[in-house]
This record gives C-alpha cells, sequence and structure tokens, in this order.
C-alpha cells in the first residue's frame, strides 16, 4: 500500500481474507479476500498505449516469445497468471533505485500448474531504463534479470528470448471465487 499513514493501519488476518479495522473496538470496516482464478474465468489483458514521459518501470506485465508479436491465447487458457510479472521501484510510497519483480509461471512438473516467484535487489537507473535484479551467488535458487526497459512499455531481458510488455487487465475480478476458510 502507498497510503501515507500505512504504518497506522489496524488490521487482522484470517486465512483468504485480510480486514482493515475501523475503530478501537475491533470493527471491521473493509475486508480484501483472496481470491481464487476458476478454470472458466479467463484473464484479459489489453497492451497498455500511455506511456509515461520517464522511466516508470511500474507495472503489470505479460511475457511475449521474440518468436511471437501477440499474447499466447493457449498459455492464458491453460493456466491465466503464466507469463505474468508484477514490477515496482517503490518502496510504500518512496521511489528507489532497486526494483523488485513479482512473477509467474508454468509448473514444469507438468501438472499444468503455476509457481510464483520474487526477485528484489539489484538496480534501475531511470536515466538509461536499465535494470538488473537478483544476484548472482552459487545457490541455484537465485536468479538474475537483466534488461532494459524502454519508453513504449516494453522490457527487453538480456538473453533475447523474452520482452515483457506492459499491460492493463480487463478483466471482472468479481467473477473470481472467494477463498474458501479453512
Amino acid at each position: 500500500p502507498k497510503a501515507p499513514g500505512v504504518g497506522l493501519l489496524n488490521c487482522s488476518y484470517a486465512p483468504g481474507a485480510l480486514s482493515f479495522l475501523s475503530d478501537e473496538d475491533g470493527t471491521v470496516g473493509n475486508t480484501w479476500w483472496r481470491l481464487v482464478a476458476k478454470p472458466d474465468v479467463e484473464l484479459l489483458l489489453t497492451k497498455q498505449t500511455k506511456h509515461d514521459a520517464f522511466n516508470n518501470i511500474n507495472g503489470l506485465y505479460y511475457t511475449v516469445e521474440s518468436s511471437s508479436s501477440s499474447l499466447d491465447n493457449e498459455q492464458k487458457k491453460k493456466s491465466p497468471f503464466a507469463g505474468i510479472r508484477i514490477v515496482s521501484d517503490r518502496l510504500g510510497k518512496h521511489i528507489r533505485d532497486e526494483v523488485c519483480i513479482i512473477g509467474c509461471d508454468e509448473d514444469d512438473s507438468g501438472s499444468s500448474g503455476v509457481f510464483w516467484w520474487c526477485v528484489q535487489g539489484g538496480s534501475f537507473d531511470k536515466t538509461t531504463g536499465r535494470f538488473q535484479v537478483g544476484n548472482n551467488d552459487d545457490d541455484e535458487k537465485n536468479m538474475v534479470i537483466s534488461g532494459t526497459y524502454h519508453s513504449n512499455g516494453e522490457c527487453k531481458l538480456d538473453n533475447n528470448e523474452e520482452t515483457w510488455v506492459k499491460m492493463v487487465p480487463n478483466t471482472d475480478f468479481h467473477a473470481f471465487a472467494k477463498e474458501a476458510k479453512k
């Protein structure tokens, strides 16, 4: 959250729900539910056409293979979140020279599931658009993502295999089911 008083929020958590309390007696003022994507709900994304004049890397991206000029509809149907990237250079409301990337990919086990990952740290040069996130330790679990953000809303990765395109969601998120209480 980017609210000025974010550290002052009075919240409670129960599996599947984050509740914001409106007063000292614990009255719930607002609840954010964890949503579950049902197989029949499609994640609809549209390429963002308006971009900031300055390098604003923040946003929702979708991975497009270099051999394809459009989104892979079969991939979106198989697992709607696979290929999603969320990029931010913010820590709360403060802009910084580090980047955090959260992504979702197909599970390599063949179970048609997905796995989520997060890489943070590194650097982002706003004047050139160059970024490198993660570290290059010997541990195989660490990943390094590097590339260049372009003012047309695309991130071209240095591996020359992927381009991330800045997207806008056009999905009715009310169609997603609330996670069942356990």
